[in-house]
């Protein structure tokens, strides 16, 4: 029983780190694996690297791999590695110089001194990371050198290997960020198109402010049509209920609406028509229902911020009984608009909801 709660335990972290994994977007996970990546190449060719160090270490010797009773161990209680002793040797001797290795030089020059110890397993691993860091991001201090022949062999095939992957994981990361950014890089592609169109054409001052302006301000406007678009390319019935869950909100403060059955008021959604006006405009959208997004408009006197409308009146049969309101923006404006059109097209499609609207 223990161990069934046990695999329920388990099976719940499973669970969130893969709707975690889910909430990510396609360019987040990819950042993702490429960190993974990283650190998995990082992490075998140091571990190669501290395997072909440790081959040759000879000249070296660990407090815990020495005899008991050595006399060295009673002279300095406190070491915790020795050197061979060479002075004896021809440097100029090749066949002398063996159990010289990476670590053998690092313990001499870099650990010396400090309180770093060669000998403890962690250490070597954190050391044969950092070598393996630097040789794969090519930052290359040179504190850390091949000393034998297998370490060059070990380092050159290190190298190779470590310059593909560094060049796939740049490359790819550049197009990962680039994806990031594809909102602001449309808005800037336009900006830059505008500005040279108005160079070439020799547009006034003023006026391109306006248009630079427009376009700086649109953001909202794009995303709602890239939203349609991603949208549209799922079934009916998903659409709908995305859209509800989107832009419900919009249609919730219009009070002839709330009577009408939930798939009436999805496909309302549906045909929700997003437009985007520039501050001062006039908004001439006699005949349709129009609720806010975004901004700040003057109708008929009277102010309507987010999710405020106008223009329910379109129900009416006869033109001589709605009230054409005059509305201007004040701010750069985004607003949903329902025409009468296809607010008449869908009630044909619908007896039920077409009587309440006829009782309203």
């Amino acid at each position: 029983r223990l161990f069934k709660l046990g695999r329920m335990h388990r099976a719940r972290k499973i669970n969130f780190w893969l709707k975690f994994w889910h909430k990510l977007s396609s360019s987040e996970r990819g950042l993702v694996k490429f960190a993974g990546l990283l650190a998995a190449t990082c992490h075998w060719m140091g571990c190669i690297w501290g395997f072909v160090g440790t081959l040759y270490r000879n000249n070296l010797t660990c407090r815990i791999a020495m005899d008991p009773d050595s006399q060295l161990l009673e002279e300095f209680p406190e070491r915790e590695y020795f050197f061979r002793d060479t002075s004896h040797l021809d440097f100029q001797a090749p066949s002398m110089m063996q159990g010289h290795s990476w670590i053998v030089a690092f313990a001499q020059v870099r650990a010396g001194g400090t309180s770093v110890n060669p000998c403890d397993p962690m250490t070597l691993y954190a050391v044969s990371i950092y070598w393996a860091t630097m040789t794969l991001t090519s930052i290359g201090y040179g504190d850390i050198v091949p000393v034998t022949v297998m370490e060059y062999i070990a380092c050159i095939v290190g190298m190779m290997i470590s310059s593909l992957v560094w060049a796939y994981v740049i490359g790819a990361i550049c197009s990962l960020v680039s994806s990031l950014q594809y909102q602001e890089r449309l808005i800037t592609e336009r900006l830059d198109a505008f500005t040279r169109m108005a160079q070439a054409n020799h547009i006034p001052e003023l006026l391109r402010d306006r248009a630079l302006e427009y376009i700086r301000e649109s953001r909202v406007h794009q995303k709602y049509m890239q939203s349609i678009e991603v949208a549209n390319s799922l079934s009916s019935s998903l659409k709908g209920a995305i859209a509800e869950h989107t832009s419900a909100q919009y249609l919730s403060s219009v009070p002839i609406f709330a009577c009408l059955s939930p798939a009436f008021r999805r496909d309302l959604i549906i045909h929700l028509k997003p437009f985007f006006f520039e501050r001062h405009e006039r908004i001439n959208r006699w005949g349709s229902l129009c609720v806010v997004q975004k901004g700040l408009v003057l109708v008929g006197g009277a102010l309507v911020g987010p999710k405020g409308h106008w223009g329910e009146d379109m129900i009416l049969t006869l033109q001589s009984l709605r009230r054409n309101l005059r509305a201007k923006c004040l701010t750069h404006t985004m607003v949903l608009a329902l025409e009468r059109g296809d607010l008449l097209a869908l009630l044909e499609k619908s007896p039920k909801d077409s009587w309440q609207i006829r009782k309203a």
